[in-house]
């Protein structure tokens, strides 16, 4: 009998989920298994001589653009270029995913009380993906590649002006 009784039990748990929540459940933890590492290395980390190096304010997006005092004028112009693209250095898509997977489960989990079906799960995803990811969009279109644009021009400007070409 206590064999048996373990097995209905797992088949009711199965019965009372379901399949599809199941299968969405292995897909939203596999993808922040895999996603989260790799948003984590870039924001920390940067490729130098063929290794990995990690640390604070090491991240991939603006490590290069870091100033020295022995830089030359042309050289910290170029790093300002540089520094002032870190959005659009930056992988968006994986903030989005990220942030869509464990809002969605938190907020449904506690809007409802319980654990989230696949269905639910899949839908609060999608919508929180396309609201993160244009807001997201809007904001580098409409403010960060304006002001790229204006740092760009500035720093041509003072090359030009000066001699640094």
């Amino acid at each position: 009998m206590g064999w048996q009784h373990c097995y209905d039990e797992i088949v009711d748990c199965y019965n009372h989920i379901g399949l599809v929540t199941i299968i969405v459940y292995i897909i939203a933890i596999i993808t922040v298994i895999c996603v989260l590492p790799q948003e984590s290395q870039d924001v920390n980390s940067v490729y130098i001589d063929g290794k990995w190096l990690r640390g604070y304010r090491m991240g991939a997006p603006y490590h290069h653009g870091k100033p020295r005092r022995r830089d030359t004028v042309r050289t910290l112009l170029e790093k300002i270029r540089l520094s002032s693209r870190y959005e659009v250095n930056s992988v968006k898509w994986r903030r989005c995913i990220l942030f869509a997977i464990i809002a969605g489960f938190v907020l449904l989990s506690l809007l409802f009380y319980r654990l989230p079906t696949g269905q639910e799960l899949i839908i609060a995803v999608i919508v929180l993906y396309l609201f993160s990811y244009i807001a997201l969009d809007y904001y580098q279109q409409n403010i960060a590649d304006p002001a790229v644009d204006n740092i760009t021009k500035a720093t041509r400007y003072i090359a030009d002006k000066y001699g640094y070409y």
